[in-house]
């Protein structure tokens, strides 16, 4: 048992010493297999590696050969009045300020004229009490620091409100209005102690002066004389009395209209004077709205007269432009069109330089069907030839140069080309420098690479779907229609309206403040004639007309007066205000000086109709006592 017990474990592990040989010839077999993979890999990574390393000593070789030939840089540095946009802005802020250095100037010349006004009645109703001041022996100095204070006082109080609503909601208003053309934070508005402390002393110093001339020519006069009421002027022949065919037709109420007319001449001088000044900013307010916002439709629809532009894009050879020319006008609804060649290069002229836009037409001959180039003031019909160029109005007034001056256009590679400019045109939106083909390739001795193409399309035609029909070419990376760029430059510029708005609201509520004040003067200081003529059968309506007569001539007087003046005025704000880039509508139109004039009536109506309650409210008995 024990024999055989031995043969079967010698029978075992004569079979597990078989098994275990198999395997490791399988593993020597799997070994010398990766071993064979891993001499193939490392020849093949040895040949990479090679070849990299070849490679990368070929670009040091290189960079060492570009190093030598390498110049020694030019460095530019830039501060953030190179940014176009931060410049841009810098203009406008600066165009605000320079509008600024003048309205404050007719606002505060007005403000005096009211002054002068209150304060010289002021001191009229008080002569009995000047009068006994100076009998009981105060001096004139002490009886003028009452009334010279006084005024001051008012001024101090007004500007404290004034600078509270000028510091705070007009450049809140003005600032945000820029918004629409630029990316900037939420407004500032802090306190600015200095202008505002110059703007005090400003109005307290004048209000101040216009106080102590009114009491002036009051205290020459004796204390006896002050404490009686002063003695109405005396009547005289006016001028129109000598007019006999005239004076003859007019009824008794106008002519005592007449009569008090020039009879009082001050008051009716004052009433000119400041209605005149109010017109005149107002006019000023509405010729600026007309003067912006009429640059959309003058510029995109009255000029530039092609419908729809086509961007094409980059390095297109001229027989893929002209088969992108053909191609658009396939599509629906398109009538002709034409490729222009645009850039934007610097012109030079004296020693001003302004970046501008070049135009080059393949077809000069129809550029009139997509531009209507013309003088501005003429309405002369302007040719483009190989002469020379054209340029738009003010890019010419910028760079101070006529019809047959010379400009130059500086060419990247930095040679001037000198050309002739042979006629001016009027534009509004942005400068241009229309060219022949012909003189572009003289000049800069390369074809003009056309960029875009102009069409006009036909009546009735779907924008959007020529739009999208065009936008499907493969050459045409972007289209714009002429009605969307003059919608968007309108809403541009309607952002603007704020300023002009406030200025218009300001002159309006200066009008009925002038208009008011001396009219309610006017009827304080004849209240004893008013009562006469009421006491001798006139009636309320009458007795209102014969007052409102003379406030209403004296305002068309000064309307008309403030009307042509505004002319002038309007004209030196929309210079001043206007940007490089961009110009106002030189011209007034009708309808501003309607607006003006009718809201002029309209105030002075209005205060008329106030005074006609006034008026009634006279208790002729008091009024008529004796005063002695």
């Amino acid at each position: 048992a024990e024999l055989d017990e031995g043969w079967r474990q010698l029978a075992s592990s004569k079979r597990t010493g078989q098994k275990r040989l198999s395997e490791a010839k399988v593993q020597l077999d799997t070994g010398k297999e990766a071993l064979t993979e891993a001499k193939a890999e490392y020849e093949k990574a040895k040949a990479d590696s090679d070849g990299e390393l070849a490679e990368a000593r070929q670009k040091i070789a290189d960079a060492e050969r570009d190093l030598q030939d390498l110049k020694e840089p030019t460095w530019y540095v830039w501060n953030r009045n190179n940014n176009p946009e931060y410049a841009d802005y810098d203009g406008n802020a600066e165009k605000v300020d320079a509008v600024a250095a003048v309205f404050p100037v007719f606002f505060i010349l007005v403000a005096a004229l009211v002054c002068l006004t209150t304060m010289t009645r002021m001191v009229e109703e008080q002569r009995t009490q000047i009068g006994t001041l100076k009998a009981l022996g105060y001096s004139r100095g002490a009886i003028q620091v009452k009334y010279v204070a006084y005024a001051m006082a008012a001024s101090l109080v007004g500007s404290a409100l004034g600078l509270a609503v000028g510091f705070k909601l007009f450049p809140w208003v003005i600032i945000n209005a820029y918004k629409a053309m630029y990316n900037l934070p939420t407004p500032l508005t802090p306190i600015h102690w200095g202008f505002g402390a110059a703007c005090t002393a400003v109005a307290v110093v004048c209000m101040g002066l216009t106080a102590l001339g009114a009491c002036t020519a009051t205290l020459r006069e004796f204390p006896a004389q002050l404490m009686r009421p002063k003695a109405p002027k005396a009547g005289k022949r006016v001028l129109l009395e000598r007019v006999p065919f005239l004076w003859k037709r007019l009824n008794f109420t106008q002519k005592v209209t007449v009569r008090n007319l020039f009879r009082y001449k001050r008051r009716a001088l004052m009433t000119i004077v400041g209605i005149a000044g109010c017109t005149a900013l107002m006019l000023t307010g509405f010729g600026l709205r007309y003067a912006i916002l009429s640059i959309g439709e003058k510029q995109y629809e009255n000029i530039f007269v092609y419908d729809t532009l086509a961007s094409l894009k980059d390095s297109l050879t001229p027989e893929e432009t002209q088969n992108a020319l053909s191609d658009a006008l396939l599509v629906p609804d398109t009538a002709e069109g034409t490729l222009i060649y645009t850039r934007s290069l610097d012109v030079r002229a004296g020693g001003t330089v302004r970046t501008v836009n070049l135009l080059v037409p393949s077809e000069p001959e129809t550029l009139r069907e997509y531009f209507d180039l013309h003088e501005r003031v003429s309405g002369k019909a302007l040719d483009l030839t190989g002469d020379g160029v054209i340029l738009n109005e003010k890019l010419a007034r910028i760079l101070d140069v006529r019809a047959g001056d010379t400009v130059s256009l500086l060419n990247p590679d930095g040679r001037p080309v000198e050309v002739t400019v042979t006629g001016i045109n009027e534009n509004y939106a942005l400068n241009y420098v229309y060219m022949t083909p012909g003189a572009y390739e003289d000049g800069f001795r390369s074809k003009p690479a056309y960029n875009e193409i102009l069409l006009n399309l036909a009546d009735g035609a779907d924008e959007t779907a020529v739009s999208s029909g065009l936008m499907k070419l493969d050459a045409v990376q972007a289209v714009v229609q002429t009605s969307g760029l003059s919608s968007s430059f309108d809403k541009m510029l309607s952002s603007l309206n704020s300023i002009v708005w406030v200025l218009i609201f300001s002159a309006g509520a200066l009008a009925i403040v002038v208009l008011y004040n001396l009219a309610n003067i006017n009827v304080n200081e004849r209240v004893r004639e008013l009562a006469t003529i009421k006491v001798l059968g006139f009636f309320d309506k009458e007795v209102t007309a014969y007052i409102t007569r003379e406030n209403t001539i004296s305002s068309i007087l000064g309307m008309l007066i403030g009307l042509a003046g505004g002319i002038f005025l309007e004209r030196f704000v929309v210079h001043t205000a206007e940007v490089d880039i961009v110009m106002f509508a030189p011209d007034i139109s009708w309808d501003c000086f309607v607006f003006a004039g009718l809201l002029t009536m309209v105030f002075a109506q209005a205060v008329n109709f106030f005074l006609h309650f006034k008026l009634k409210k006279i208790d002729m008995v008091e009024s008529l006592k004796s005063v002695e």
